[in-house]
């Protein structure tokens, strides 16, 4: 793990055929300084790793798009088979996170959760 930001050879090929040099480009990979995600965790195990683009600006539709409804519709049912009743989801009390459209989503999906105010 010490080789981050290292120059790398970056080509295509196919199974057992070697590489010709005209082929190969050199690369210096690059990473972001900083990353932003969103997972859960339960007793039964963990959701999907959701990272958030570097370009990306979290407002309400994106947390709710890209976060909730993929964690509400995949994970709680993979996680919770027949029994999605029992899940409580909780966010930390950022404004894109507790907003009406956030909070009617959760209640038309009858999913329970922990409000700002809670």
């Amino acid at each position: 793990m010490n080789d981050f930001g290292g120059i790398r050879d970056c080509y295509h090929r196919k199974k057992g055929k070697p590489v010709p040099e005209s082929r190969t480009k050199k690369w210096k990979q690059k990473f972001p300084k900083k990353v932003m995600c969103a997972a859960g965790v339960s007793y039964r195990g963990a959701t999907s790793i959701y990272f958030v683009p570097s370009t990306s600006k979290v407002n309400s539709a994106f947390f709710l798009n890209n976060i909730v409804k993929p964690i509400v519709e995949k994970n709680i049912p993979r996680l919770y088979p027949e029994e999605e009743h029992k899940v409580i989801l909780h966010f930390d009390s950022a404004s894109s996170y507790t907003t009406p459209a956030v909070y009617s989503y959760f209640k038309s999906k009858k999913v329970k959760y922990i409000g700002k105010e809670d």
